[in-house]
């Protein structure tokens, strides 16, 4: 499956599983973590798990969820190199787990599944010889589960039994008296002294058994994790757990859509000269400006219905019943207002840029949120040049809405190189013509370097009736006047330019309204 894919549906999930559409999303090959402060969950692909693409899937699907209730219920989250973090994650794993399947009882059976692959995979205590170490893995394995994989010593399994039953306690009245994160980490001390250990001992990334296993084996740690938690008719939840229709019908419908992803990129590539940024680790938050999205959505909001509402904290009571009663026809009427025109937007980055690169992008993500907002069909391209060699790159391909995936290849491109404008619109033109834009825009900072093939092209374009436009970004008032009057002699039909990147998203706006 595609890690594009894979990060929409991740996006998708955690937002609506912990009720926070805030939350950014990342994929990267490590183990699943959360950053509570950053609103910021980081998936491994499939290939990070075990088992068949389906096993794969439903593992990954299972610490969505998990790291979903983090964000809900949990108000920090620590490193599990050391010993203090590692036992209030264990504790803050279990009361999570418990209080997200109050929610969502639904995946009762998926987190059972995931625990059944995880002992599966999970290597025996006898494989360490490190004493702290095999403790802290024996305690892990019996607080989760109840039970020790490998052959502890009758001394260590004393202390991880009474450390785990106190562990169980203090889960026990956190969920009751409805404590957080906080009241749970003043209890790790006390249950350190109970592991007789150290808060600052190192735990090392714990590696998974490479082994295969058969879905017998599978059934059977089922099996034995079901008895654990003591869940009724066995052989029938063992049943049912691996089978687990509706994830295989979704899984299925997630893989013709990866399919139709990969068809559709490799076609647009075909057509031209373009590369797509591949990487899906970048935390790309720090593009998201709330306050002037919000402000852009109230925006187009009024402009499509055709009338402005506004909030007060006061104002004079209004009985809008009795009112059309007096009347015969309604007092207003609600039309609603759409922008059917297909865009194709093109992001200068060149190195001129770089001082204001990241108020650049916050603004074209919020115009590109704005503008899937009032359903526009739109494009989104860039370029920047790499080793005196001219890229173009697809941050929003003409299918589809503006997501996640969106933000973070835009995040990738870095701001070097000149302004080869003419080579990149000849470079791009067999898509343009093909996707037939009303407006193609262009964002740009700088005078390009061959001005007259500049000119020759956009009058080309202009021939295939394409209205072009052209947004000008200067460092102050007069350099954005000056470049106003470049853009101009360059033959564009409409050219504007700012000084204030916050200005740009609302500039476009009534350019197209």
């Amino acid at each position: 499956m595609r890690n594009e894919v894979l990060l929409d549906i991740a996006t998708f999930l955690v937002r609506r599983w912990s009720g926070n559409n805030n939350v950014q999303v990342i994929i990267a090959d490590r183990p699943p973590s959360v950053n509570i402060h950053k609103k910021l969950v980081s998936l491994p692909p499939l290939s990070y798990y075990s088992g068949s693409d389906l096993v794969r899937y439903r593992q990954w699907r299972a610490n969505c969820w998990k790291q979903a209730m983090r964000i809900k219920y949990s108000n920090r989250s620590l490193s599990t190199d050391y010993a203090h973090g590692f036992l209030l994650n264990c504790l803050e794993d279990k009361r999570v787990q418990i209080l997200g399947l109050e929610d969502w009882p639904g995946m009762t059976k998926e987190v059972i599944f995931n625990e059944g692959m995880v002992r599966l995979y999970e290597p025996s205590i006898d494989d360490f010889f490190w004493g702290s170490y095999r403790k802290f893995i024996a305690f892990a394995q019996y607080f989760r589960g109840g039970w020790i994989n490998g052959d502890p010593s009758e001394h260590l399994f004393s202390i991880i039994q009474r450390a785990s039953d106190y562990a169980n306690k203090v889960i026990e009245q956190a969920i009751n008296e409805g404590h957080n994160t906080d009241w749970l980490e003043r209890h790790v001390p006390r249950l350190l002294k109970l592991l007789e250990t150290d808060a600052l001992l190192h735990i090392p990334t714990l590696s998974k058994s490479a082994l295969a296993h058969t879905e017998d084996e599978l059934g059977a740690m089922i099996e034995k994790v079901l008895r654990m938690l003591k869940k009724g008719n066995l052989e029938d939840v063992v049943k049912k757990t691996l089978e687990a229709e509706e994830i295989r019908k979704e899984f299925e419908e997630l893989t013709r859509e990866s399919y139709k992803v990969v068809k559709n990129s490799n076609q647009l590539l075909e057509t031209v000269d373009l590369s797509i940024p591949e990487r899906l680790d970048i935390d790309a938050s720090s593009l998201y400006n709330e306050d002037l999205i919000n402000k852009l959505k109230a925006e187009f909001r009024n402009w499509k219905v055709g009338w402005i509402e506004r909030h007060h904290s006061s104002g004079d009571e209004f009985d809008e019943e009795s009112y059309i009663e007096k009347h015969h026809t309604p007092f207003f009427a609600d039309e609603k207002i759409t922008y059917k025109a297909n865009i194709v937007i093109l992001l200068d980055h060149s190195s001129s840029i770089s001082p204001v690169e990241q108020e650049y992008k916050r603004a074209t993500v919020a115009l590109c949120k704005a503008l899937d907002y009032l359903g526009v069909k739109f494009s989104v391209f860039a370029f920047n040049t790499q080793q005196n060699r001219v890229k173009c790159w697809v941050i929003k391909p003409p299918d589809g809405r503006w997501s996640s995936m969106s933000t973070i290849r835009l995040a990738q491109i870095s701001a070097t190189g000149g302004t080869p404008l003419a080579e990149v619109y000849e470079r791009i033109r067999p898509l343009v013509e093909r996707l037939k834009p009303e407006i193609f825009l262009t964002l740009t900072d700088g005078e390009p370097s061959d001005i007259e093939a500049v000119r020759s092209i956009v009058h080309r374009f202009k021939l295939e009736d394409i209205n072009m436009v052209s947004i000008g970004i200067g460092r102050d008032i007069l350099d954005a006047v000056s470049i106003a009057k470049k853009l101009k002699s360059l033959g564009y039909n409409r050219s504007i330019a700012i000084s204030n990147l916050n200005e740009m998203p609302k500039k476009i706006l009534h350019l197209l309204a």
